[in-house]
């Protein structure tokens, strides 16, 4: 009877694989299993895989973050020191705002491949405020001119609900 009982255990028990736990056979009793020492070693190369492919994406978007930042320098300057001098026109305005947000988009996808690199955690509020900060700066460089008023209502809604989600995951947070 306790062998039926220990078949069916969902909980680990420490020292034996799931799979025995699971199958309840012989090799139940067993300290070390043949099928733990394997999985562990795939644990362990796949970890390595995993921090080693962060590792990139973190450093690819430390470049891209640099080239942004570059650009962006770069187009003031040349915006300013154009004819008629000190001042910027609507649409250099909007390149200046689209690219600065670009710039904090960049950054905060760099701080969310750091905070899964260092917490092993993906931090949803993170990708939330990289979500929220991509639809408003698609909204602040819209042309209002020549615009669909159904494609003003799907950004409307779509910051909605990413606001929500937003709030929703800061609630449950702050609860706990």
């Amino acid at each position: 009877m306790s062998g039926m009982l220990m078949r069916w255990r969902l909980t680990p028990v420490p020292g034996r694989c799931m799979l025995h736990v699971r199958e309840g056979c012989a090799k139940f009793g067993k300290k070390k299993c043949r099928y733990s020492s394997g999985w562990k070693m795939f644990d362990r190369y796949y970890e390595r895989f995993e921090r080693a492919v962060s590792l990139v994406l973190l450093v690819l978007m430390g470049v891209i973050v640099l080239a942004a930042t570059a650009e962006l320098i770069y187009l003031l300057y040349q915006d300013l020191l154009s004819p008629p001098g000190l001042f910027l026109g609507v649409s250099e305005l909007f390149q200046v705002f689209g690219l600065f947000m670009m710039v904090l988009i960049a950054i905060e996808l760099m701080s969310s491949i750091y905070m899964y690199l260092k917490d092993k955690v993906v931090h949803v509020e993170i990708i939330f405020l990289i979500g929220i900060t991509a639809v408003t700066r698609k909204i602040v460089i819209l042309d209002s001119k020549d615009i669909d008023p159904f494609y003003l209502m799907g950004l409307a809604s779509l910051l909605a609900a990413l606001t929500g989600g937003y709030y929703l995951i800061k609630k449950r947070t702050q609860e706990k």
